[in-house]
């Protein structure tokens, strides 16, 4: 648009001026009483009128143009003003998030008598088939992580152990993975058992808590909690939820379907923490 201003307007412009300015002077020089002068100037007439129009038009065009070359200032000022406090609001984003990090970190060193928190690791990858479920975390022998160690989330929800350590990495086996093995209590009314992964769970991101006892009271909603038997998990750490109490394919045993506490999918930082032994550090 600018070009075809700048090119054929000015041109079609300075035609015309031309062509008026020659029919006026030869006008000027038969006088306009005389009748050539009379024909001259009636020739012209349209011509000074599309002239004088022509120009109101390339005057407004001009003035569109500085507007625009105005406008496109502004935008790029304005630009530079939202891109600054884009970063603005993530620089805050960010510290808001390490604050909830941080104060999460706090409440569980306040509850966790039965741990010590080792780190904050972010997951930097995760594996799932239809018999294992794996993470990898962003912290390792450095920070202090060892194979055994315990996996949660900021809330306290348990999410895996610790299976192989690197010294900035770590691998984690999530409690749904078939080789996991917890033992686990009913929190209502303390019937233990054990919960572990499920081939046929998996596909649910389930798990299945068993060997519990004959005709045990479990309701759906119960919550399933780490026993501390063993050496591994600490005790009070929230597996999940019951959400359905059946007997198995067999027949001889019943079995309680867990549905993780710990959003397995959606968790993208989680604490490793160590089971403390007699008040102490392991």
């Amino acid at each position: 648009m600018n070009k075809f201003l700048k090119q054929k307007g000015i041109r079609l412009a300075l035609a015309l001026t031309a062509v008026v300015a020659a029919i006026t002077i030869a006008s000027a020089i038969w006088g306009r009483s005389s009748p050539i002068g009379a024909v001259l100037k009636t020739i012209t007439s349209p011509f000074e009128r599309a002239v004088t129009a022509l120009a109101g038009k390339v005057e407004d065009a001009y003035g569109l143009i500085f507007a625009y070359e105005h406008i496109k200032e502004e935008n790029a000022e304005l630009r530079l003003k939202i891109s600054a406090m884009e970063a603005e609001i993530r620089d805050a984003r960010d510290a808001n998030a390490e604050n909830i990090r941080l104060r999460a970190l706090l409440d569980l060193i306040k509850v966790g008598q039965n741990y010590k928190v080792l780190a904050a690791a972010k997951l930097i990858s995760r594996s799932s088939s239809g018999w294992s479920s794996t993470f990898t975390i962003g912290e390792g022998s450095i920070t202090g992580i060892e194979r055994g160690d315990c996996v949660i989330t900021e809330h306290g929800y348990l999410v895996g152990l610790v299976t192989d350590v690197a010294p900035t990495t770590a691998t984690m086996r999530s409690i749904i993975d078939v080789d996991s093995g917890i033992g686990a209590i009913i929190d209502r009314n303390g019937v233990t058992g054990i919960a572990s992964g499920d081939f046929k769970l998996m596909r649910e991101s389930k798990l299945s808590m068993k060997y519990l006892p004959d005709k045990a009271d479990i309701l759906n909603g119960d919550t399933v909690m780490t026993s501390g038997s063993g050496e591994v998990f600490p005790a009070g750490i929230v597996i999940g939820y019951v959400t359905a109490y059946t007997i198995n394919d067999s027949g001889m045993e019943w079995v309680a379907e867990i549905s993780p506490a710990a959003d397995l999918d959606a968790i993208t930082e989680v604490f490793v923490v160590r089971r403390a032994i007699n008040n102490g550090e392991k």
